[in-house]
């Protein structure tokens, strides 16, 4: 166990009675981290001395485990399918378009598809802009399809082949005169 925010001598003493002999290290109140914590990057070597006893101390402990590869990669798979699964629980709309131009990538096959009708909604429309507008929702898409998305407002989702994204198709598609001609005249409304 790992203490964090320590303020003195009362606390670890607090945390021993707690947990004993499990009280692998402590972390300090940290003007190293309160800096990050407001936007300020200082250089690792600026971490008091304490802390940085306590982060050597985790690492060790973490490299002393067996580590047991085929588990952790047991693991990975099944928190990527569990996110996975969450993603097309909470946002159906694009779960489905996304999957839909996916499959069209693989079934005619080349290095691009896309998906270029009207959402019904506001609502689905909304869920496109919040799975791709997002690194970690589009990233963990990506990863589970095997592809390299782009979006164009208000609802073109296009899917590429991760070798296609430095061809001149992918760069057409994510290029301002792209999302221009993908703008109705009025440039106010797909």
């Amino acid at each position: 166990m790992v203490g964090n925010k320590i303020d003195d001598a009362g606390d670890v003493a607090f945390l021993r009675e707690q947990v004993g002999d499990d009280l692998l290290a402590w972390v300090g109140r940290s003007s190293f981290v309160k800096a990050g914590e407001r936007g300020q990057v200082l250089p690792i070597t600026e971490l008091e001395p304490d802390n940085t006893a306590a982060l050597a101390a985790m690492r060790t402990a973490v490299d002393a485990c067996p580590k047991d590869w085929q588990r952790y990669t047991s693991q990975a798979v099944e928190f990527h399918l569990r996110n996975a699964a969450a993603w097309a629980s909470a946002l159906p709309y694009a779960w489905a378009v996304i999957s839909e131009v996916a499959a069209d990538l693989r079934r005619v096959g080349g290095d691009f598809a896309d998906h270029a009708v009207p959402p019904p909604g506001e609502a689905e429309r909304g869920q496109l802009l919040r799975a791709l507008a997002s690194d970690a929702i589009r990233g963990g898409l990506e990863r589970h399809f095997g592809v390299k998305l782009a979006f164009q407002n208000c609802h073109r989702v296009a899917a590429f082949t991760p070798s296609a994204v430095d061809g001149d198709t992918y760069h057409a598609f994510v290029s301002s005169r792209g999302q221009i001609l993908n703008q109705s005249p009025e440039l106010r409304d797909c």
